[in-house]
């Protein structure tokens, strides 16, 4: 395991924070015509794996259609069978939204769009792209995995392993944050204290380097990463000095690095619709297994909320869906485009020590100045919108659109 330079006092109390949540108990999955046929025993193991974690599983084949057909789909999976959890195989649509955020204009995925079958979407100038939509409640949460048919099977591999104690990693937490927010609530684990007791932190510019990243996620590693890095959907860029050095995905194929659970705090790596930083995690290493990020320019700076419901057992959806809105709803800019990747179902290792009274490691909440501060370390940055728009979306995906 990484040796930790996190700062810590453990109590055994819940009295310091409460977050209240609904546990998964009805999970939808819905596949892809296309590699269905493939998955068909992966899924069979994966409901008896998931039935032993109290979970029922329902699997359903998608024959194709819109976004607004998905959603309908789910709205109706909602009524009939008290779904409160969707995973998505495959390719399936997606609803994109557009909006002016902090210093550009931006389009971008957005499965918010699933989540709330009440949640009214509007489409002002009618180009096919969402630009407002009313409160939102995230009532289920929607995860996705994408990949060719033996990368599926890989992947449903990996999380049979989990479950049955075939694929572990050191039971504790990596944060890299680089250069630009090296400063910010420095020795903060940013709440993964509430799972880990071992919590590793680089967040010095000496030693923030691309070579320190590889060496530590392919050498000893961690179950649970978190990174602060620039990125663009197909990269990373990691600062040294004056100039920034690529972790394109390739190298993290070819790498095979190592980590279970990764909080994506890069610009756009879980923008699920191109080539991506999340999903080459999970179906491109023999490791990964859930993704949060951001599909746009942003992530996840408080994450308190998340870690919390994960060290209780909830499931990966349970955190999203109790983060989105005991969080999230506050900032469009910030947290429109944040998404989860890989089985909704997960829990974080039973063997994980559940901590929940935190001293130095417990985050501050930014006031307005570090918020515009984080914003402004995005928007310098050219490749932070080097991402694709929604006309090459309906270029490459022209069955999602009737043609």
């Amino acid at each position: 395991m990484l040796s930790s330079s996190c700062s810590l006092l453990y109590l055994n109390s819940d009295d310091d924070f409460q977050v209240e949540f609904d546990r998964t108990r009805n999970l939808l999955v819905i596949v892809e015509q296309g590699v269905a046929p493939a998955l068909e025993d992966e899924l069979d193991i994966y409901r008896v794996d998931l039935a032993s974690d109290g979970i029922n599983v329902r699997v359903m084949s998608w024959t194709g259609g819109n976004a607004a057909d998905l959603r309908e789909y789910i709205s109706q999976s909602i009524k009939n069978n008290a779904t409160d959890s969707v995973f998505l195989v495959g390719s399936m649509p997606a609803a994109w939204y557009e909006q002016y955020a902090s210093k550009g204009n931006e389009e971008f995925p957005c499965d918010l769009y699933l989540m709330d079958p009440e949640c009214v979407w509007e489409d002002g100038d009618s180009d096919g792209i969402f630009d407002k939509h009313s409160e939102i409640k995230v009532r289920i949460s929607v995860s996705r995995v994408i990949g060719s048919s033996d990368e599926l099977t890989a992947y449903f591999g990996k999380l049979h392993a989990y479950r049955t104690g075939d694929l572990s990693l050191p039971v504790g937490a990596y944060l890299f944050k680089d250069d630009d927010w090296y400063d910010f609530q420095t020795g903060s684990s940013f709440g993964l204290s509430r799972i880990y007791s071992n919590v590793a932190i680089d967040e010095n510019p000496p030693i923030t380097l691309r070579d320190k990243y590889f060496m530590n996620m392919t050498g000893a590693s961690a179950e649970f990463v978190n990174q602060w890095i620039h990125s663009y959907p197909s990269a990373l860029f990691v600062q040294e000095d004056s100039r920034y050095s690529p972790v394109t995905t390739l190298d993290i194929g070819n790498r095979d690095l190592r980590g279970l659970f990764y909080n994506l705090f890069d610009c756009s790596a879980a923008r699920f619709t191109e080539e991506n930083l999340g999903m080459t995690y999970l179906v491109r290493t023999n490791y990964a297994l859930a993704v949060f990020g951001s599909t746009k320019v942003g992530g996840s700076y408080q994450s308190l909320i998340f870690y919390d419901v994960l060290s209780k057992r909830g499931t990966w959806g349970d955190a999203y869906k109790t983060w989105y809105n005991r969080y999230g709803k506050r900032s469009d800019s910030w947290f429109l485009g944040m998404v989860i990747l890989g089985d909704p179902a997960l829990m974080v290792t039973t063997t994980g020590v559940h901590y929940r009274a935190i001293d130095m490691s417990l985050p501050v909440e930014p006031d307005a100045t570090w918020i515009k501060t984080l914003e402004d370390t995005f928007w310098t940055m050219d490749w932070a919108t080097n991402a694709g728009n929604y006309s090459d979306y309906r270029a490459v995906n022209p069955s999602f659109f009737g043609k």
